[in-house]
């Protein structure tokens, strides 16, 4: 399985992923542009690229969970997949029953 393979079936994660690159880059090029400004009140902050790293992964980090939750509520109410487990297991219940005799 390749990379695009994953981009195509995973693409809630990607974007949010590419969401959060944008979000720190652009948010570096504003505060670079805000801080040559004399009376900048980011003039002094010395934790504003950490803090901005941190919300890019905050970021990225929702929209990983939005995509597991999103994921795992179209399994549990889509009930196709477990009725079909459901059916297999009563067929090969129904055989090993039918198969089976007690000695006496």
């Amino acid at each position: 399985m390749g990379f695009l393979d994953v981009i195509g079936k995973e693409s809630t994660a990607m974007v949010g992923a590419l969401a959060a690159f944008l979000f720190v880059g652009a948010a570096y090029f504003i505060i670079t542009l805000d801080r040559q400004r004399a009376n900048s009140p980011s003039k002094d902050d010395t934790q504003v690229g950490l803090k901005l790293v941190l919300y890019g992964l905050m970021l990225a980090g929702i929209s990983l969970a939005v995509a597991g939750v999103t994921g795992f509520l179209a399994f549990v109410f889509s009930g196709a997949k477990a009725a079909a487990c459901r059916s297999a297991q009563r067929s090969r219940r129904s055989s090993s029953a039918s198969a089976w005799s007690p000695s006496s």
